[in-house]
């Protein structure tokens, strides 16, 4: 099994337009992921899509199986490369996440030319802070895009796993 896993901070429109690059540039098929209910479509440009898009799943061959449930998709469907974009609210941003999983040597390559284009367009290290202890370390293997940064210096908050962390870009 071969995998992948980038976690990194950019905002939806970067992610946008990152997976519209993708769409003209390689030869895969998109996929948007709705939960609650679930729903699977296939699209090639995201101005068809409705906002916000929370996560966008890759493939090298068409999917089928678009009407299943959740784990009938991917179980019929194996091999997806996964881009999920975190949430933007009131409370602040919360990280986005790149990975994949799998054992097809084809859509391992497919998922690292992506995310050798993603990290093109991100830079590495954020520190994350723990708001009840006050304690902090950096983590360099975290991503962000300059926007992030700049929207961070005018008062964005960056938002970390479990309620009591944050993240901040030094």
């Amino acid at each position: 099994m071969s995998s992948i896993s980038t976690q990194f901070y950019a905002l939806e429109n970067e992610l946008v337009d990152f997976i519209d690059s993708i769409s003209k540039t390689i030869e895969c098929y998109l996929v948007n992921i709705s939960e609650s209910p679930f729903k699977a479509t296939l699209f090639k440009s995201c101005e068809t899509l409705q906002r916000p898009i929370s996560h966008v799943a890759m493939f090298r061959r068409e999917p089928g199986f678009l009407g299943a449930a959740t784990n009938d998709f991917f179980k019929k469907n194996p091999n997806a490369i996964h881009l999920f974009i975190g949430s933007h609210d009131a409370a602040g941003l919360s990280e986005s996440w790149f990975t994949v999983l799998t054992e097809d040597d084809d859509t391992f390559i497919l998922a690292k030319k992506i995310v050798t284009r993603l990290k093109k367009i991100t830079k590495a290290g954020v520190v994350f802070k723990n708001l009840e202890t006050d304690k902090e370390g950096m983590v360099k293997t975290y991503r962000y895009t300059a926007m992030v940064k700049e929207e961070q210096n005018n008062g964005l908050r960056l938002l970390g796993m479990g309620k009591n962390i944050i993240a901040y870009i030094p």
